[in-house]
């Protein structure tokens, strides 16, 4: 069945305020775009990030809960389906990047090992690449600020480092290219583009799958295609992992070409999981309000949805520590770049934030069995954890863009910064909705359902 008239009523309340939100706020993005494209770009392209974590970890944790079952996922299935059917709209989404291809990404117009790096950097023997400032030898403090030592890393008079860190590296130079081998003939701009085009391929084939499947599924009580769509789920997690990683390597690494973690992609993926089952029990708690989950709802089965967040939020706190660890401790010239971006100046702060509010709160809190046992306690914890996670994607993504070397965070933050993904999320949101509107809250065909159910304690 359809959702009743009181769910359908507020779902559609929802929905066209979020549109116009979105709508004001692209339009206001459009604005921007034409004054000032390079913060657009900035803020497009985190915000673009985020949606693309919220619809991919629906698709992962729709096939995790086809593995592993239990009436969590039962609850949450149907905004599963439609978040993952989303992505057609987050791969139009994706145009925008493509369009500014280079001016995003430094390597599109100086690819590596090309001939223009004899003409850009004929003379290798100057220390700082700003002329009047003595360069200094520096290594990564312990709290992350420069101080003098004998590593590679320059550090000039006025504050700005040189060489491979502190100032996105030029992709030409020649020991770069020894660095980076490989990416070569990866960082392209066709081949780019032609891997995004499979990467959205996959994922529209995988997420039309699985709901094409549910509905067909409901309507022929098929236990053979139940059991298919499990069987399929678990090489699907592979292909999501593979792809999900090389694309955000592709988006989201490739803004410093010379720097690498083999955590990154592991990192966000973790980072879209979190972000999805936050979303997930907000959209449960409006639900549940409304008598559309009935059977489902018990505090067993909240319970379960809070020690996901609580794995997650314990997962993401461990890769983000690891990291930040391997790279501190080896304090490599090719490597530590990218925290002296996020730890110096205002940035610090929003690192400090996101130990704070990402993490340490809501791991305290998430300990609490009555709280996890408590919708309206648990959603509460869930919105916090969306918009650190909003955060989190910002303090990844946007210091990439300060070309001329780490600038305080005051002085780099836009008003763009606000309204692109307040007009991105809102689109998003509203499409989201609309696939939801059209869907069977419940799920009632599942050979999985009833003893679930049971479990749970349902009836």
């Amino acid at each position: 069945m359809n959702p009743n008239g009181t769910a359908l009523a507020l779902i559609d309340k929802i929905r066209s305020r979020a549109l116009v939100v979105g709508i004001a706020g692209a339009a206001l993005s459009l604005v921007g775009a034409i004054t000032n494209r390079h913060q657009f770009d900035r803020a497009y392209l985190f915000s673009f990030v985020f949606v693309l974590g919220l619809s991919l970890g629906s698709m992962a944790l729709l096939m995790l809960h086809r593995q592993l079952g239990g009436a969590w996922g039962f609850l949450i299935r149907r905004p599963l389906e439609a978040s993952a059917m989303t992505i057609p709209l987050v791969a139009v989404l994706f145009i925008p990047v493509l369009v500014d291809l280079d001016k995003i990404y430094p390597w599109v117009n100086h690819p590596p090992g090309s001939d223009a790096q004899a003409t850009e950097h004929p003379d290798p023997k100057p220390t700082s690449p700003v002329e009047g400032f003595p360069a200094v030898k520096t290594e990564l403090h312990p709290e992350g600020k420069p101080e003098a030592s004998k590593t590679p890393m320059n550090v000039d008079a006025g504050g700005r480092t040189s060489g491979s860190l502190g100032v996105r590296r030029d992709p030409l130079e020649a020991e770069t290219a020894e660095l980076i081998g490989f990416k070569k003939w990866w960082l392209d701009k066709t081949s780019f583009t032609i891997r995004a085009a499979l990467y959205f391929f996959v994922w529209i084939v995988m997420a039309a799958i699985f709901n094409i499947g549910s509905r067909r599924q409901d309507e022929t009580r098929s236990v053979s295609l139940a059991y298919g769509l499990q069987a399929f789920s678990a090489p699907g997690l592979v292909i999501y992992f593979l792809t999900t990683s090389l694309a955000l390597v592709d988006w989201g690494m490739s803004l410093e070409p010379d720097w690498y973690s083999s955590l990154y992609g592991v990192l966000l993926i973790i980072g879209q999981g979190l972000s999805t089952i936050s979303l997930m029990i907000i959209m449960t708690a409006i639900l549940c309000r409304r008598g559309e989950t009935d059977g489902l709802d018990t505090n067993e089965t909240f319970n379960d949805l809070g020690n996901l967040l609580l794995a997650f939020t314990m997962l993401w706190g461990y890769l983000s520590f690891s990291q930040f660890l391997i790279i501190w401790s080896g304090n490599l010239a090719e490597e530590i770049p990218w925290y002296t971006r996020r730890l110096s100046y205002g940035w610090v702060n929003m690192g400090r934030f996101l130990m704070v509010f990402h993490f340490a709160i809501p791991f305290l809190i998430l300990l609490s069995r009555p709280l996890k046992r408590n919708i309206n306690a648990l959603w509460k914890v869930a919105a916090l954890m969306l918009g650190a996670r909003l955060v989190d994607v910002y303090w990844q993504i946007t210091p990439s863009f300060n070309y001329d070397g780490p600038k305080p965070f005051l002085q780099s933050v836009s008003w763009l910064d606000l309204v692109v993904p307040v007009g991105v999320i809102g689109l998003w949101f509203s499409f989201f909705l609309w696939q939801l509107r059209g869907k069977p809250l419940l799920v009632v065909q599942d050979p999985e359902l009833l003893p679930a159910l049971k479990q749970a304690g349902g009836h």
